[in-house]
């Protein structure tokens, strides 16, 4: 029988137990069975055991080694991408809060395993044709279920035929943020971009179409577009579409829940406004303004 299986068995025994504190359990822990999943306060007070003056467990550790294989260009033969680090999962106290109106309603606090962080320490590229042995020193800290290369992705960000890296670093907010690094043919070996982390970093999303970087959300909470082309060695954006624009109002009438925000030029109300940018003869220009 599964872990998980002897897992669900366990949770779903001790839904109807209810746990007896007696006096002095305060101090104590209640350990959940492997693998039991937390999903709201109802299904945490029934749990297992409870264990008195009671440390901790050790962080569950295992160590990281993993290649990935891959040609960057059709003329150069695969090249292996090899991660190192750690796998660290960790465990975590969750208290309940005193009710000085009913202090039996206290219960102990418990302890639980955290989802588990992968922490990369090196990036190692080889290619034996062309002699190299890159080591890359990292400290990243990656979310286990990001990708199967936690976290390395590879893709042409300067359009010269030649894939780059992209590693991902953290994420603040649904906005995410990654080191760069892009290949140079006159060194044969990866050089970090600046530039593409200064261009992509913060963003909710980024894709590359044809020619063009797709920046999405970029500082904003709305889904704002950016569109990068790289011309002369730096990346020109070439076009914006602002999904969160503001309604024109300089006679300041006031926001109404029914109808929205108040057009002057149109005069009539209008809840949203979406206005399209594109470089044209060196100046962004407005190519399209819709309201509704």
């Amino acid at each position: 029988m599964s872990k998980q299986i002897v897992a669900i068995i366990l949770a779903l025994i001790f839904a109807f137990l209810p746990i007896k504190v007696g006096e002095g359990d305060s101090d104590g822990f209640i350990s959940l069975p492997q693998g039991f999943i937390l999903r709201n306060n109802e299904s945490m007070r029934r749990i297992e055991h409870v264990y008195k003056y009671q440390s901790l467990p050790e962080a569950l550790s295992i160590p990281i080694y993993h290649n990935y294989y891959q040609k960057i260009n059709p003329n150069l033969s695969e090249f292996r991408f090899n991660i190192i680090g750690e796998k660290k999962q960790e465990y975590k106290i969750w208290e309940y809060k005193y009710d000085a109106n009913n202090p039996k309603k206290y219960e102990p606090p418990i302890y639980y395993l955290k989802d588990p962080i992968n922490y990369i320490t090196q990036l190692k590229i080889t290619n034996d044709d062309l002699g190299l042995n890159q080591v890359i020193e990292l400290e990243t800290e990656t979310m286990c279920d990001l990708s199967e290369d936690y976290g390395l992705f590879l893709e042409d960000y300067n359009f010269d035929g030649y894939l780059d890296i992209k590693l991902f670093k953290e994420e603040n907010n649904a906005h995410f943020f990654y080191d760069f690094w892009v290949w140079d043919k006159t060194s044969k070996k990866y050089v970090e971009s600046v530039q593409l982390e200064d261009l992509i970093n913060g963003s909710y999303n980024d894709k590359i179409v044809d020619d063009t970087i797709n920046v999405t959300a970029k500082g904003t909470l709305a889904l704002d577009e950016y569109y990068y082309k790289y011309i002369n060695k730096e990346y020109v954006l070439v076009k914006m579409i602002d999904r969160a624009a503001e309604v024109e109002n300089p006679d300041d009438i006031p926001y109404s829940e029914d109808d929205g925000w108040f057009d002057s030029e149109t005069q009539k109300y209008y809840r949203h406004r979406m206005i399209t940018y594109q470089l044209i003869n060196g100046k962004m220009l407005v190519v399209n303004d819709e309201k509704w």
